[in-house]
C-alpha cells in the first residue's frame, strides 16, 4: 500500500472541523476533527492542557504529521521533542518546523521527558509505549492517542498498565510512571 500523502497546508491554515462520527463509526456527538487521520480536537487540547498544567519542561509527541497537537503543545513546552516515523514526511516537516531527525524516541529522550504523547504510526507505538515503561522517568506522565477497539494491538498494549481511558471516539489513555 502506498503512503498516505499528508498536506503540509495545515501548518499554514486549520481547515474547518466536523463532527468526528464523519471519519469514526457510532462516535458520540460532540468530538470533533479535522480529518480521518488527525487526532479529535478534544484530544489536541487535552494534550496541550496537560502540559500547561504539568509546566511540563520536555514534552515528547510522535507522530506529528499535520501538527494539530503540537501547535497547541508549543505554548506550554518549554522544550518539544517532535517526532516523525515516516522519513519522507519527516524531511518534508523539518522545512516548516523544528523536528527530531529520527523517527521515535530513544531511551535517552524517554529519561528527559515530563510529558510523553504517542499519536505515532501503530507498528512504532506498540514500541514506544514499551519504551516509556522501562525508561521514562518517575512522575512521566503518559498520553497515548488511538486506544480505541479499532487499534486492538495498542489496545492491548496500554490495557497490561494502570491508568485512565478516555471515552473519545478513537479512544485515549494517560499513565504516570
Amino acid at each position: 500500500m502506498p503512503p498516505v500523502e499528508i498536506p503540509l497546508d495545515s501548518w499554514q491554515q486549520e481547515p474547518p472541523l466536523v463532527d468526528e462520527g464523519e471519519f469514526t463509526p457510532n462516535a458520540e456527538p460532540g468530538f470533533h476533527a479535522w480529518n480521518g487521520m488527525s487526532p479529535e480536537l478534544e484530544f489536541a487540547e487535552l494534550a496541550a492542557d496537560i502540559a500547561r498544567m504539568m509546566w511540563a519542561a520536555v514534552v515528547i509527541e510522535t507522530g506529528v504529521g499535520q501538527g494539530y497537537t503540537t501547535r497547541r503543545l508549543l505554548p506550554f513546552a518549554y522544550t518539544l521533542m517532535a517526532f516523525e516515523s515516516d522519513p519522507e514526511l519527516r524531511t518534508r516537516l523539518s522545512e516548516v518546523m523544528d523536528i527530531m531527525p529520527y523517527p521515535t524516541p530513544t531511551s535517552e529522550d524517554y529519561r528527559a521527558a515530563d510529558l510523553v504523547i504517542l499519536d505515532s504510526d501503530p507498528t512504532y507505538r506498540l514500541n514506544e509505549i514499551a519504551e516509556w515503561r522501562r525508561h521514562a522517568g518517575p512522575g512521566c506522565v503518559l498520553l497515548v492517542h488511538d486506544t480505541a477497539a479499532q487499534h486492538p494491538h495498542i489496545n492491548q498494549a496500554v490495557s497490561r498498565m494502570q491508568g485512565v481511558y478516555f471515552r473519545n471516539p478513537r479512544g485515549a489513555f494517560l499513565a504516570i510512571k
